[in-house]
């Protein structure tokens, strides 16, 4: 079973939070520039999430081994990433009144409200073990054909109708 350790939390999460540079950069008027830093913010949110997700993921299906630093990486990453985009957020709301449509700010206060929940309701992920790992079967096309050659040969359950499903 692979890993999924600090260096490659910190790989996942690296080029999103450099992004956050890169959303500060941007051509048009002060609230256009504005929007395009909220949205920016929001959609790197949502990749924070997706990535935490999958991780958890992998880790219930077995692909993937638990680690306790790692774990805590994810989590004072998040954390911070959730902090850096409320200031974002903050600004926002400060030119509301100014910029009047800032339609990436509705985008970035659900990006955060995803990462917030995340944050608050944080629960470390487990291998399943009952009945058993999510694990996915390779089968050859011969293998496939044999077991569905086995399924089909066996007797009906009492009081169903052959073939029914």
């Amino acid at each position: 079973m692979k890993t999924f350790d600090y260096e490659q939390v910190n790989a996942v999460l690296s080029p999103l939070k450099a992004k956050f540079e890169d959303c500060a950069h941007g051509e048009g008027n002060q609230c256009e520039t504005l929007d395009k830093h909220l949205d920016c913010g929001a959609q790197i949110c949502l990749e924070v999430h997706a990535a935490v997700a999958g991780w958890a993921r992998d880790v219930f299906a077995g692909r993937v081994a638990f680690d306790r630093q790692a774990e805590g990486l994810w989590r004072t990453e998040v954390a911070r990433i959730y902090s850096r985009a409320r200031r974002i957020w903050q600004a926002g709301r400060r030119a509301e009144v100014p910029c009047r449509d800032l339609p990436g700010q509705s985008r970035l206060e659900a990006a955060l409200w995803h990462l917030s929940y995340l944050l608050e309701d944080w629960v470390s992920p487990k291998l399943s073990v009952a009945p058993s790992p999510r694990a996915t079967l390779k089968l050859d096309r011969e293998e496939s054909s044999a077991i569905r050659k086995q399924l089909a040969e066996l007797p009906a359950l009492p009081g169903s109708a052959k073939g029914a499903v």
